[in-house]
């Protein structure tokens, strides 16, 4: 069961746009993703084509997502697909939102950031992707909801602004479907601004997927820094403690001779 520290928060999230669960979930692991933060997003186009596909409008029926798991990667037997399934159903609905979906791709990596912070050896076999690992949701939960120590303010709103750039981008493309099937003059010239607009589509995410990138190392550098600062300044307060523990030291010897 979810914590109930963040169950109400987590129900709220998975009832919200796929678009805000990326975004929340990018903020919490962009640094764990490394390079690979990229495939979130890959990810939320293929779970959106799919529930297009499935006639569904927001999140999926269990064997449904089960079948989504399977397409993506992540071989499990059946047995294991309804356990594991049942387990990231955190707002227990029965039904799996795309949040609860990327718990349960990157379960691996989220457990081990847990541990990680926690600064504790792993209770679970993570060796295999995590797979057949089960009553973990509580954990999956308490870390999603913990953004990392490295998330700079520049770095939080680069993020923001990505994924508001992706909204409007989407939303004028959906108006444009909208119009172009209406048919008609307007709806001509619509398809038109459409097809230019898919068309430039891998052009202009690779322009705003550059731009979060340089923030993101960006924040890395500073981050990186401020650690090694860290470290520098206990490395000298413990010099400095030592020194002056022996000089305590020499000033008791010689007291005892006074």
């Amino acid at each position: 069961m979810a914590s109930s520290q963040f169950a109400e928060r987590f129900a709220k999230l998975a009832s919200d746009p796929i678009e805000m669960q990326q975004e929340l979930f990018l903020k919490s692991f962009i640094f764990a993703l490394g390079d690979d933060w990229k495939e979130v997003g890959r990810l939320a186009t293929q779970f959106t084509d799919y529930l297009r596909n499935t006639g569904d409008e927001h999140d999926l029926n269990p064997a449904a997502a089960a079948e989504f798991l399977q397409k993506n990667g992540k071989t499990r037997t059946a047995l294991q697909r309804r356990d594991e399934i049942r387990d990231i159903d955190l707002d227990q609905n029965d039904r799996i939102a795309f949040v609860e979906y990327l718990m349960l791709h990157y379960k691996a990596m989220i457990l081990t950031e847990y541990y990680k912070r926690h600064q504790t050896t792993p209770e679970e076999d993570l060796s295999n992707d995590g797979i057949g690992v089960i009553n973990v949701g509580h954990k999956l939960l308490e870390e999603l909801f913990t953004m990392p120590a490295g998330l700079s303010p520049e770095l939080e709103a680069a993020i923001e602004e990505f994924y508001a750039q992706k909204r409007a981008r989407q939303q004028k493309m959906d108006g444009l479907r909208e119009k172009a099937a209406a048919g008609g003059v307007r709806g001509m010239t619509a398809k038109n601004e459409l097809a230019q607009m898919e068309a430039g589509d891998v052009t202009e995410m690779n322009r705003m997927e550059l731009t979060l990138e340089a923030a993101k190392r960006r924040s890395m550098k500073t981050s990186g820094e401020e650690a090694l600062r860290a470290k520098q300044h206990a490395e000298e307060s413990e010099r400095a403690n030592k020194l002056a523990a022996g000089r305590n030291k020499i000033k008791g010897i010689a007291s005892m001779w006074e």
